[in-house]
């Protein structure tokens, strides 16, 4: 006889039974809780197929759009940029602190029932710093040629004089949405001088040049480019100027590989 006139057997059989039972309600704890995790988590998502007026949360805000046949199929498609609100939820008590905000970049291609079909969407390729002297603004269009055009520029309110913009131009091709042009340009509050820098990455022409915003150009040799001869040069991804030939291009980079700032 074993424990209070249980014999082993019964007992280490029962023991078992338990032990089973334990441990499938705790599987099933751990599923819920997954789960709930996960809705709460991501309670609105953008769809991946349907009508314009039913892809975007009522949750969700946008921030800019543009139509275009990108993949030349003869369908209008739709790129935006848009965020949840939950992401601006609080955003006073996370100033500071990296990833206050997460906009939403989109593609959608257009079908010929007149409804969209997701093609990609990134929500970790755009700035996600947010400081209360620093805003962020983003543009997305669409130009003659159906490319797709990003810009992204900040704005300090204290601590610098300089605004950094950044233009991105990219083509559709190979399934894929290619970097073709970049272009830059720092203005200084200050001194009221752009310098301006346009990377080609099919051509592999680079140029650079400076504009006075103000009325009145100060008179200094060192800081004038004339717009007829602007300069060339070689940028950080190693890409040559038109006056160098038989140089290997660099791999074109693609959407959704690199951060956009």
């Amino acid at each position: 006889m074993g424990i209070f006139g249980v014999r082993k057997t019964q007992f280490n059989d029962l023991t078992i039974k338990f032990i089973k039972t334990s441990m499938k309600h705790l599987f099933l704890l751990l599923i819920l809780l997954s789960t709930t995790i996960t809705l709460v988590g991501k309670p609105h998502q953008l769809k991946s197929k349907g009508k314009e007026a039913n892809i975007i949360p009522k949750e969700w805000t946008m921030i800019c759009e543009t139509k275009g046949d990108f993949n030349n199929d003869g369908y209008k498609d739709w790129a935006f940029v848009a965020m949840s609100d939950d992401s601006t939820a609080n955003m006073e008590e996370c100033i500071g602190k990296m990833k206050c905000w997460s906009p939403t970049l989109a593609i959608y291609f257009g079908t010929k029932r007149g409804k969209f079909k997701q093609f990609a969407c990134w929500d970790t390729i755009m700035s996600s710093e947010e400081y209360a002297s620093i805003e962020h603004n983003i543009s997305i269009d669409t130009n003659e040629e159906n490319y797709l055009e990003l810009g992204c520029s900040t704005w300090h309110g204290t601590g610098t004089w300089k605004v950094p913009c950044v233009s991105y131009t990219f083509r559709f091709q190979d399934n894929k949405f290619q970097l073709i042009e970049r272009d830059v340009a720092e203005y200084d509050r200050a001194t009221l001088r752009a310098e301006r820098w346009h990377y080609n990455y099919i051509t592999g022409e680079n140029t650079y040049q400076i504009e006075y915003l103000g009325e009145d150009e100060p008179n200094n040799p060192d800081d004038e480019v004339d717009d007829e001869d602007e300069e060339t040069f070689d940028d950080e991804r190693g890409e040559t100027d038109n006056n160098k030939e038989n140089d290997e291009k660099p791999k074109l980079l693609i959407l959704g590989e690199f951060e956009l700032w």
